[in-house]
Parts: C-alpha cells; sequence; structure tokens
C-alpha cells in the first residue's frame, strides 16, 4: 500500500505540472509587452535631410596667360528639406584664380578659401554655379614660372542644415563649418553659452 500511495503522488505530481505548464502557456499566450523609445533617423531616410553633389566641369588648360578668362563652370546642387548652409572650399595655393568672381558665395570670415551661402529649404534640388558666368581670370600676378607649369585646383562641396535645436545665434555659417570639421558628432547646445 505504501507504494500505491508514492505512485499515487507521483501521478498527481504530473497532473499538477501539467496543468500548470498549460495554465502558464494560456497566461503567456494571452499577455502583451509593448516597449517604447525614442528612434532619430538620420540621411536620406530622414525627411529632413540635405545632400550636397559637386559638379565639376573637366578643365585642361594649357599656355595659360595671366589676366585671360578661361570658360571653367562647377555647380553645387543642394537637397535640402530644412534650410541649410552650402559651402565650397577651393584649394588654389598657387593663386591662379586672383580676383575671379564667386556667383552668390560668401567668403567666411577667418578661414582662407572657404565660401559659403545660405539655401533655403526646398522639395526640388537647387544647382548653384560657383563662379560668375562659369568663368575664371588667371591672376595677373601670376608668376612665368608657374603659368609655365603644371597646376591643379581643387574644390570640395559641403551642405549641413542651418539651424538645430532652434533658432539661435549659433546658427551661423562658422560654427556650421566648424561642426563639419570637428572630430565629434555633436551639435552646440545653446543653453551652454552664458
Amino acid at each position: 500500500m505504501k507504494s500505491m500511495s508514492k505512485k499515487t503522488v507521483i501521478v498527481a505530481l504530473c497532473v499538477v505540472l501539467v496543468l500548470m505548464a498549460a495554465a502558464g502557456g494560456t497566461l503567456a499566450w494571452l499577455r502583451s509587452e509593448a516597449s517604447g523609445g525614442l528612434t532619430f533617423s538620420g540621411g536620406a531616410n530622414n525627411p529632413d535631410h540635405v545632400t550636397v553633389t559637386l559638379h565639376e566641369v573637366e578643365g585642361n588648360f594649357t599656355h595659360v596667360i595671366p589676366g585671360q578668362v578661361l570658360n571653367f563652370d562647377p555647380t553645387v546642387t543642394v537637397n535640402a528639406s530644412v534650410d541649410a548652409f552650402a559651402f565650397v572650399q577651393i584649394d588654389d595655393a598657387i593663386g591662379i584664380l586672383g580676383s575671379s568672381a564667386l556667383d552668390g558665395w560668401t567668403a567666411l570670415n577667418g578661414v582662407d578659401n572657404v565660401y559659403y551661402r545660405l539655401v533655403s529649404a526646398s522639395d526640388a534640388a537647387q544647382t548653384f554655379p560657383i563662379f560668375t558666368n562659369g568663368q575664371i581670370k588667371v591672376n595677373m600676378a601670376l608668376s612665368p614660372s608657374v603659368a609655365s607649369s603644371d597646376q591643379s585646383i581643387g574644390i570640395q562641396a559641403y551642405a549641413i542644415q542651418a539651424h538645430w535645436l532652434n533658432d539661435t545665434e549659433d546658427s551661423t555659417p562658422t560654427v556650421a563649418w566648424e561642426i563639419l570639421n570637428s572630430t565629434e558628432s555633436t551639435v552646440p547646445d545653446p543653453s551652454d553659452n552664458p
């Protein structure tokens, strides 16, 4: 009889375990969880984005003469769903450009050879020429040795949203340029200003 009651207890425990597993499974099936958080999207996945493309026209000029006008028409295309600063950095170490006029670009104070413009938000791409009438005028002070040697002009284009956090005085071309050239990926916090 002793062994019979031991078997009964084991069977009863097994039945209880099966019932508990069934009840637990049902509760798990009927239960739902949700979690929340804050998700940031950048770049082309974000409806507020800025992209820039530099369209360079290859220029290969021989026998350059000081004062000569050359047809050279690189353009910058900006896709900006928010206001943006577009920048061009022109590497003209030998000074061949001299006083060539830039078309709507403003020299960035305190930074040599960097120019900017404010680009208004638009659903369509906007293209801007760099040089007025697509021409450059060779510097009159260019030495004959430089004029007769192989030289090059490098151009890079950048763009960044013009306003972040809010429309504070921090939204300047100088601060935007510093952010573009920063090794950190942070935006200045206006509350840090005294």
